[in-house]
């Protein structure tokens, strides 16, 4: 079950379904792998899935490495990556989506957008997604 964090915390995601977890029994901060953008990117070819954690700004469905990127029109490789939940009813609420860049810690289980059965759609072709299970806001706003 996803887990966020924040002054304001309400839930971004719908709990994900019994039916699709991962290998790993549960993906907390605790044992997540602390990973920078650019190793997410190759983690994220390299690997069926792993249990991440990972600093940037959520913004638009997305963690970007900075604020900068998270408003730029472009996505430049390896400064963004996806975010989302099992299925089309558990993605983000849109009314919990930020309208501006937030500082967060996520943790998740990240791969290659497109692989396997995880996610059932992929904006783009490749490149790395997390399957969000807590989201920590760093900036205290509500």
């Amino acid at each position: 079950m996803l887990t966020l964090l924040s002054v304001a915390a309400s839930p971004l995601f719908a709990p994900i379904s019994a039916q699709s977890e991962p290998k790993i029994q549960s993906c907390t901060a605790k044992v997540a792998k602390t990973v920078s953008f650019k190793k997410a990117g190759k983690l994220a070819s390299e690997t069926d899935e792993i249990c991440i954690r990972i600093k940037g700004y959520v913004y638009s469905h997305a963690l970007h490495r900075t604020k900068a990127v998270a408003i730029s029109k472009t996505e430049p490789d390896w400064q963004t990556i996806g975010f989302g939940g099992n299925t089309e009813e558990e993605e983000p609420d849109p009314q919990q989506i930020p309208d501006k860049p937030r500082l967060a810690m996520i943790t998740g289980y990240l791969r290659d957008c497109g692989s396997k059965s995880w996610p059932p759609y992929c904006h783009y072709v490749g490149g790395p997604i997390i399957r969000v299970e807590q989201i920590k806001f760093l900036d205290n706003k509500p």
